[in-house]
């Protein structure tokens, strides 16, 4: 899979934005001796598969379908629709804000989110929505008054994500405006 060549041995590299042209385009410019090869990270999103989402590199663009071969040597086809990007610099703990694009997906939300609820950060950001996960537990310095005077005239992405900040941000928008 590492060689990145078509079916012709041109060699051929292809990123997200072509990946989504594709499938725009239900693939119908893709000829059977063109078959993309991409060079990139990704994830796919196959529940039947052990329920778990499966992770490898470089994968090949047959028709409908992706071809990829996971860490341990395991071949693995499915539909382009389950294929995504995956950001391999982003940090263990997750990010803050899940405005790039590697994240605006089920898997890549669903992998931030879970990196922060094991930090118990249930906070996060898309842009200017907040993401806010119940842990069923209480966190009572997130709620405090020193924490609300923190937040208090922030700028929105300043601090770390927090339903004070969106409160706050709110309330000054409809004075403004009011």
């Amino acid at each position: 899979m590492s060689d990145c060549k078509t079916q012709r041995e041109v060699s051929s590299y292809y990123n997200y934005k072509d990946l989504i042209n594709y499938r725009k385009k239900g693939l119908d410019m893709l000829s059977e001796l063109d078959k993309p090869v991409v060079d990139d990270t990704i994830g796919i999103d196959e529940k039947d598969l052990d329920d778990e989402d499966i992770e490898a590199s470089g994968y090949k663009i047959i028709g409908q379908e992706a071809e990829t071969e996971t860490p341990d040597l395991k071949k693995v086809v499915a539909k382009l629709s389950k294929v995504y990007p995956k950001d391999t610099e982003a940090p263990a703990g997750g990010v803050d804000d899940m405005k790039k694009p590697y994240y605006l997906h089920e898997p890549g939300v669903l992998q931030n989110i879970r990196s922060k609820y094991e930090l118990n950060e249930i906070d996060t950001y898309t842009d200017n929505i907040l993401i806010a996960i119940n842990l069923f537990q209480k966190l009572p310095h997130s709620y405090d008054s020193h924490m609300m005077d923190e937040y208090k005239g922030a700028p929105f992405v300043e601090l770390s994500p927090h339903v004070f900040v969106v409160a706050d941000v709110s309330y000054r928008s409809f004075l403004f405006y009011e």
